[in-house]
């Protein structure tokens, strides 16, 4: 399968041989290619549904269409099958319009109030455009959960939640969270439930600010903003995204001051593009933004448990006595978003409200 983007126009074709276009005038002397890796311990289906839907993201919706700020596709081109599919991974080939210096990262965090704003009106705009849209084109390839494989992922993160002692790796940063454990495994299937529970919208999968570039250049109709990596694209509630970046990209003190302004400046976004109040109200918004950081949770528990437990038993990786410059990087990495998850989770009371809603539940 081979995804192309001729001339300005977006279209696709099944197992045809890719013809180049014709030279455009304003064609670009660079850009940046991103490519599936050519090995890798990650499955070839996991690959495929990864760099699949990053690819479709591109290929089948209209950059005026999308509600999100991305760069500009130059080319997307995608072998899905071959002949033999048990020694062969799926190929991707992606090129992309290069993006100004980021201002931030993962590591530093973001304190410019401004810039967060932006981020937060920029996704209560994409999530009003996909707003209960349901899983057909353009957007069938997304993945949703709670009806994709029967069901299948959901009982994925129910294993990975029960696996929450993985997060030991990490010393005592997620203390206050561990020491509920009980609390958390009794409540595990209530939890899914709520975490998957209507209304649902097309969510990024992973707003950090590693992925989101500032710039006046970009324009107002983008809220100044870019985000690049849409392989974890998901049908979901949108407070997903809202709990993964002011969760893990915000110190402390900034969140805690700013909380509840930035929720409820998510949330007039969604009813200027026309999600009603009356169904969705902003105390619902906040509940369902606070229940949503277990979900960003289970993300950092199934990276623990499936390769960062390992490192830490064996004193490997980020874990060694004298890691590689690669590693410490991203080691200071998860100890800064690790410190952000923890107190904000206690702050927000999250094992209390699962406590509570799950008993009635």
């Amino acid at each position: 399968w081979r995804f192309t983007r001729p001339c300005g126009a977006l279209t696709f074709s099944a197992r045809a041989r890719f013809a180049p276009p014709p030279g455009k005038d304003n064609a670009p002397t660079r850009f940046v290619a991103k490519f599936s890796p050519a090995q890798s311990t990650t499955p070839a289906m996991m690959l495929k549904a990864i760099f699949g839907a990053e690819a479709h993201w591109y290929n089948d919706v209209l950059p005026e269409d999308q509600g999100l700020g991305r760069p500009e596709a130059i080319y997307i081109g995608a072998k899905l099958a071959h002949k033999r599919f048990w020694r062969r991974m799926p190929v991707f080939c992606m090129l992309f319009e290069v993006m100004p210096k980021s201002l931030y990262s993962r590591t530093s965090g973001c304190d410019n109030l401004v810039h967060v704003k932006q981020v937060v009106q920029a996704l209560g705009t994409f999530h009003a455009r996909w707003w209960s849209h349901p899983k057909e084109h353009p957007v069938e390839f997304i993945s949703k959960p709670t009806t994709d494989n029967c069901g299948l992922l959901i009982h994925a993160l129910i294993y990975a939640m029960g696996r929450i002692k993985a997060l030991g790796c990490f010393g005592d940063v997620y203390d206050p969270i561990l020491a509920q454990s009980g609390v958390i495994k009794k409540h595990i299937r209530y939890m899914m439930r709520e975490l998957y529970k209507p209304p649902h919208t097309v969510c990024h999968g992973d707003v950090h600010l590693d992925n989101i570039f500032f710039s006046d250049q970009f324009g107002k109709t983008l809220e100044g903003i870019k985000l690049i990596d849409f392989g974890n694209m998901v049908f979901m509630p949108g407070t997903f995204d809202l709990a993964y970046f002011l969760g893990q990209n915000l110190e402390p003190e900034l969140r805690r001051a700013h909380e509840r302004e930035l929720v409820g400046l998510y949330h007039e976004r969604l009813v200027e593009q026309g999600v009603s109040d009356a169904d969705y109200s902003f105390e619902q918004c906040f509940r369902s933004y606070r229940f949503q950081y277990w979900r960003v949770l289970i993300n950092i528990i199934f990276v623990c448990f499936s390769d960062f437990a390992k490192q830490a038993r064996k004193r490997t990786g980020m874990f060694a006595d004298s890691p590689r410059h690669a590693d410490s990087k991203l080691k200071a990495t998860y100890d800064a978003i690790n410190k952000r998850m923890s107190t904000a989770m206690v702050e927000l009371k999250c094992v209390e409200l699962l406590e509570e809603e799950g008993k009635r539940g």
